[in-house]
């Protein structure tokens, strides 16, 4: 595990458990953007015009 991913949870280990879900529901959040992001624009429903 790197240094950066140690220190995330370390300081994720620390937080109240209402806080700790709500940084995982933003982590959720992040990868769900990132696969978007980086998904092909022809995959991607911009309008329902791309539905049909």
């Amino acid at each position: 595990m790197s240094i950066e991913k140690q220190e995330l949870f370390k300081s994720i280990e620390t937080l109240p458990e209402e806080l700790a879900l709500q940084v995982l529901d933003y982590i959720e959040y992040l990868k769900f953007n990132s696969i978007i992001y980086n998904a092909p624009k022809d995959l991607i429903i911009k309008d329902e015009e791309d539905l049909n």
